[in-house]
């Protein structure tokens, strides 16, 4: 059960008020607040849409290109960059300002996008997903902390709830209407700490490549991908060893983490969005390869998971300004995760849509309850000076945790579904063709063999879904030693940290 806590005995906060960098009377009223409100949920609306909108539209892509063996780097190239300026602009954004930075943001997503629908090769198209997501990357970020400066925390719950329906639904439909596109025949696919955010990304981008390529296009055995794995550990220590000691303006303060609680609420978005992410990315092979729906109605079967989480969004987001209780959104949120991610692990060829649709929408109330419910508590115990910052790193750490899920996850998927078509004598001009273009398997396979390769594709799902729970269940973890603080109080520490 949680306990309530307070900070350091010398620290006061007083969050009876809005923590918040703006005066009071600088705070925008009615229409202009209204006006304000719809951009930023339009912003998250276009931002979450493109992290998820790929993913029915990868064959298709695949197709054109010919490069199918780069097909993952098109999602793991806009959150390599998503998460590492995610954490910088939070520091911008007090040096610069809300809105340069927001439009900043906005102006490097866009021009991503631009590249990307130009792209005359697969390498060209992943750099524009790469610039896509150092713009994506921000807006998110921003959007929360701008809701945290016009909002008073006692209200923050029910906006941040709509910010968070808005992410979910923007996250589900982006797989529709890739799909969408992909089937038309009309349409097409088409000052500061900057030494802290380059040992950042070196860090990152070293561990996601051989997660991403091990045991499939790399063995794990191999020299280069130990070096790459010894290369992100020794960036990793070298940017705390920057951030604690000689950065100036560093990237993630270190003070933001004096609070127990504060570490637990930065654990929690990060195995949050490896299990979401990872779910997200993968349920869609299921239905398009599995089932064989094409890649629009494998976006519609995703509808479940929509009401689930936009549904229970809101439903968080309003409980938690009313009652100004958090914990509990947190707590049960998990528990359902974890029965939605069990349960999804046990899907079979032949699992009806209704049995489907029960499992998607449990996973959604697990994700909805905890997804805007996290950056409230994250935001009730920092100082309100390290609300910005503060909310960068969730941001941050949800998108890492969504960029290392996605890369175990596939790589596991791939891994599996090799053994298991060698395993039921698939030729292995064929097997390497499944593996590389799923979508071929129906055109390709004959038809005697298609019951036996479809159980492997399935078989392989599951065994990835099953390597999602430990995420849940780290989730789950975390949020025991969430603190849960009264709203409306002075919180004052009455013992030391660590104590119950």
């Amino acid at each position: 059960m949680a306990t309530t806590t307070t900070l350091k005995s010398d620290e006061v906060v007083d969050i009876s008020d809005s923590t918040t960098l703006v005066p009071v009377s600088n705070i925008p009223k009615g229409i202009k607040f209204k006006l304000i409100f719809v951009s930023l949920i339009l912003a998250v609306f276009l931002s979450a849409l493109d992290q998820t909108i790929i993913a029915t539209a990868l064959p298709a892509i695949g197709n054109e290109f010919k490069e199918f063996e780069l097909i993952a780097w098109l999602a793991s190239g806009y959150l390599i960059t998503a998460a590492a300026f995610s954490s910088l602009y939070g520091k911008m954004t007090d040096i610069f300002g809300r809105k340069a930075m927001f439009l900043v943001a906005i102006f490097l997503f866009e021009v991503g996008s631009l590249i990307c629908g130009i792209a005359p090769s697969m390498m060209v198209l992943i750099l524009g997903r790469v610039v896509a997501g150092i713009g994506g990357g921000g807006i998110f970020t921003i959007v929360l902390v701008i809701i945290a400066d016009i909002v008073p925390y006692e209200d923050r719950g029910k906006y941040q709830g709509l910010i968070g329906a808005a992410f979910g639904v923007s996250s589900v439909l982006g797989p529709l209407i890739g799909g969408f596109f992909s089937d038309s025949a009309l349409l097409t696919w088409r000052w500061i700490d900057f030494v802290g955010v380059f040992l950042l990304l070196i860090c990152i981008v070293s561990f996601a490549v051989p997660i991403q390529a091990g045991g499939s296009t790399w063995a794990w055995g191999d020299w280069y991908t130990i070096l790459l794995f010894v290369v992100s550990a020794f960036f990793g220590v070298l940017f705390v060893i920057w951030e604690i000691n000689y950065a100036i303006e560093p990237v993630i303060p270190a003070q933001l983490f004096s609070n127990f609680s504060v570490k637990a609420l930065v654990a929690v978005p990060f195995f949050l969005g490896a299990s979401f992410f990872s779910f997200a990315y993968y349920v869609s092979v299921y239905f398009q390869i599995v089932k064989g729906e094409s890649a629009t109605m494998s976006g519609l079967d995703t509808i479940p998971l929509i009401a689930g989480l936009v549904i229970f969004s809101i439903f968080s987001g309003q409980m938690v300004s009313r009652f100004g209780r958090y914990w509990v959104f947190l707590f049960v949120g998990a528990i359902v995760l974890i029965v939605g991610n069990v349960l999804i692990a046990t899907i079979q060829v032949d699992t009806s849509k209704a049995v489907q649709s029960i499992y998607l929408f449990v996973i959604g109330v697990g994700v909805g309850s905890q997804i805007q419910v996290k950056l409230l508590a994250l935001q009730a115990t920092v100082k309100p000076n390290m609300v910005a910052i503060g909310t960068s790193v969730s941001v941050f750490a949800q998108t890492v945790g969504g960029l290392i899920g996605i890369a175990i996850t596939g790589t596991i998927y791939t891994n599996n579904l090799a053994h298991n078509l060698s395993r039921s004598n698939v030729p292995k001009e064929l097997a390497a063709l499944i593996i590389s273009n799923p979508a071929a398997l129906r055109s390709v396979i004959p038809l005697e063999l298609q019951p036996v390769v479809l159980e492997g594709v399935c078989e392989a799902l599951r065994t990835a879904f099953r390597y999602i729970i430990p995420f849940s269940v780290l989730l789950f973890i975390s949020n025991l030693f969430v603190k849960e603080y009264e709203k409306g109080e002075v919180r004052r520490a009455k013992q030391k940290e660590g104590e119950a």
